[in-house]
């Protein structure tokens, strides 16, 4: 075959390409909120009890949360992602942050990280696991929490929230979509592509790095949080917001 035959071909698919990647943004998506879609195989994360347990001492079922879809397993591009949490009140009890591979925690395995954090204050914490030189592994499904250490003798007790997270490869359409996007509107093409922690983290980055665009990205991640049914946690971060202003 001929190079001037091969050249219809390969224009053709390069213009396939460029129209997935155009189908997972538009300039329009860096002024609108990230519509999350949550990913086809995804599946349910009922075995380690995903979600959030309250304590009757305490009374909200919300008061301690994961930052994280919790009726299926969470997506991310990165090896090394960031995990969010919060809390909507002070605590005088010590907090427990761990991270397993979701096979060892269903055996009771030991956690590949155990961090406790004392009294911790109201507010949304970050875990960056690039700090702690912690690395996932392609494919393997993780299960992360935190844990309020209220009833030292009945542990099981104790007030905690548990997701599950899984890094895999990236599709060709997201990484060209991504290329060819502004960073604005790069939280919409992860939220869309299923990507939950690459799209909530990106738009806590971008908070920090466009302070004036700070109103409209805090809605943005706001919205992120009342998709996956986090409302308490998503009306605490609006009325923190509403007290600085």
């Amino acid at each position: 075959m001929s190079m001037c035959a091969l050249r219809p071909f390969k224009l053709l698919k390069l213009l396939s390409v460029s129209v997935l990647a155009l189908s997972l943004y538009s300039p329009s998506q860096a002024s609108e909120p990230p519509v999350y879609s949550p990913p086809v195989d995804g599946k349910p994360d009922v075995t380690v009890g995903g979600g959030t347990r309250g304590h009757e001492s305490i009374g909200d079922d919300q008061f301690l949360s994961v930052l994280a879809t919790q009726s299926h397993t969470g997506f991310t591009l990165s090896s090394q992602p960031t995990l969010y949490w919060a809390i909507t009140r002070d605590l005088n009890t010590p907090v427990m942050i761990s991270l397993s591979n979701l096979d060892a925690a269903m055996q009771n395995g030991e956690p590949l990280l155990d961090i406790k954090l004392n009294h911790p204050k109201a507010g949304i914490y970050k875990l960056a696991l690039s700090d702690l030189n912690l690395s996932l592994n392609t494919g393997i499904e993780y299960a992360w929490g935190v844990e309020a250490l209220v009833d030292k003798q009945f542990p099981s007790r104790n007030p905690s929230s548990m997701a599950t997270l899984k890094w895999v490869k990236p599709e060709l359409k997201v990484s060209e979509a991504l290329a060819q996007a502004d960073e604005l509107e790069h939280p919409a093409i992860y939220a869309k592509a299923g990507l939950w922690y690459d799209a909530f983290d990106t738009l806590s980055r971008l908070m920090d790095k466009h302070p004036e665009k700070l109103v409209v990205l805090r809605q943005h991640r706001n919205s992120l949080l009342q998709q996956i049914g986090l409302q308490r946690i998503a009306k605490y971060e609006r009325m923190i917001a509403q007290s600085k202003q």
